[in-house]
């Protein structure tokens, strides 16, 4: 049997160090690491990771002959181009449980930052009509919201100077319980693709010191180079 055995961890570093760039400058001038950056605006599914590699290298150049590593554009391109389809499939994914998901999601997101608080979630609740439009109370419409990793529990807001570090319900086995005194924090993709007020696409809107106080969310289990299964913590 000529074909290659499968690739220890070490050697998948080395492929993906080979074709990706060590860095790239996220929206707001931070650096990060290119595979943290395409793994926090995944669910830690290989197909989302796989349908945002396939976005990289579409966005990279049509030349199969062009150089690797892809440039950090790309890399930030393909992510941006990628994840709408990722949440719309996250979305179908819910259809039958929280069938008015998507309504939450578009009243509430464009409303908040990265991270908000009980007391602004459930006036927002309040002021966007949404028991009118989807029969839900508060605590099912924050429920629903979690449950489909579209925000989750700040683990803690000041432990990293570049990232507000976040559990999301994906990554347990059971429920993830936020208590009401607990800040929650909206997922990367959400956020982009609905367009929260610390998007992307909403950062000419903000002032220089918002901009500079924009923190991105990272959720639990993105960095790839933890010597330990992020269940481990949990």
């Amino acid at each position: 049997d000529d074909r290659p055995g499968e690739l220890s961890y070490p050697e998948s570093r080395r492929l993906v160090d080979a074709v990706l760039p060590a860095e790239v400058i996220n929206a707001f001038g931070g650096r990060e690491d290119s595979v943290g950056f395409l793994l926090r605006h995944t669910q830690l599914l290989p197909r989302h990771l796989i349908a945002l590699l396939n976005q990289v290298f579409e966005a990279h150049t049509v030349d199969p002959r062009a150089p690797f590593p892809v440039p950090r554009m790309a890399v930030v391109e393909g992510v941006r181009r990628g994840q709408t389809a990722i949440v719309g499939d996250i979305i179908a994914a819910y259809t039958r449980v929280h069938p008015h998901a998507d309504v939450c999601c578009e009243r509430i997101l464009p409303n908040v930052g990265l991270v908000v608080d009980e007391s602004e979630l459930h006036r927002l609740y309040n002021q966007r009509g949404i028991r009118k439009a989807t029969g839900l109370d508060y605590q099912e419409m924050r429920r629903v919201l979690i449950e489909i990793g579209c925000m989750g529990r700040v683990v803690a807001l000041d432990s990293t100077t570049r990232y507000v570090v976040g559990e999301f319900e994906y990554t347990r086995p059971g429920s993830l319980h936020v208590a009401e005194s607990e800040p929650l924090c909206v997922h990367p993709l959400f956020g982009e693709v609905y367009s929260c007020r610390h998007s992307s696409s909403r950062r000419s809107q903000l002032t220089d010191q918002e901009r500079r106080a924009v923190r991105p969310v990272y959720p639990v289990g993105s960095d790839p180079d933890a010597t330990r299964d992020y269940r481990d913590y949990l």
